[in-house]
């Protein structure tokens, strides 16, 4: 199944759509402005910094994304923009753009996923968060860390920003390093339908 945890940003008056009828692929009936670049399916990225870029706010109010279980299946991995694409090529089940990196010639300046079928994926995490405006609201080098009182866990180099969440309880905020953001309240799991 190759299932990961994958982050998904989307504009905020999205968002009662998204959480009373989940993520959509839109269909010959909807007006979309742009496919996509790997056309017409649900994006995801393992980057909670590349799915920031797709969240917007009203006045600075706090933005949202999604954490969500993504069933990828086999990957057709993509250096060339595929801009109407509808579903993977056979046999895959999902596809990928490929980041430009100084060792790698793509048409993607960002990693990320999509999914063609809606199937494919569980709204986990409902992450509300506000970009931090300047560096010094929290110091996140390596001696800035300390140990949880609550739950004696020791916070130290993370793989992941999601730990760091997942890990330390600082008055009901956490913080997102690779994103600068703060999370003013608590990170909860969407309604089941």
């Amino acid at each position: 199944q190759n299932t990961r945890e994958m982050f998904h940003g989307s504009k905020i008056e999205n968002w009662l759509g998204i959480l009373s009828r989940g993520l959509r692929i839109f269909d010959d009936n909807d007006k979309r402005n742009d496919m996509g670049l790997l056309g017409n399916g649900i994006y995801f990225s393992p980057n909670a910094l590349t799915a920031s870029q797709y969240c917007t706010s009203n006045n600075g109010s706090s933005k949202i994304m999604l954490l969500c279980d993504v069933s990828l299946g086999l990957i057709a991995e993509f250096r060339e923009i595929q801009p109407h694409l509808l579903k993977p090529p056979f046999p895959y089940h999902s596809t990928r753009g490929v980041p430009r990196t100084k060792f790698e010639n793509s048409g993607f300046n960002e990693d990320q996923y999509v999914i063609y079928n809606r199937h494919q994926y569980n709204m986990k995490y409902v992450i509300e968060f506000k970009i931090v405006t300047h560096d010094s609201v929290i110091d996140t080098s390596e001696s800035s860390f300390v140990e949880d009182s609550e739950s004696d866990e020791f916070v130290k180099d993370f793989e992941t920003p999601l730990e760091y969440i997942y890990g330390s309880d600082n008055a009901n905020r956490h913080y997102i390093p690779e994103l600068k953001a703060e999370i003013p309240s608590v990170i909860f799991p969407p309604l089941k339908k």
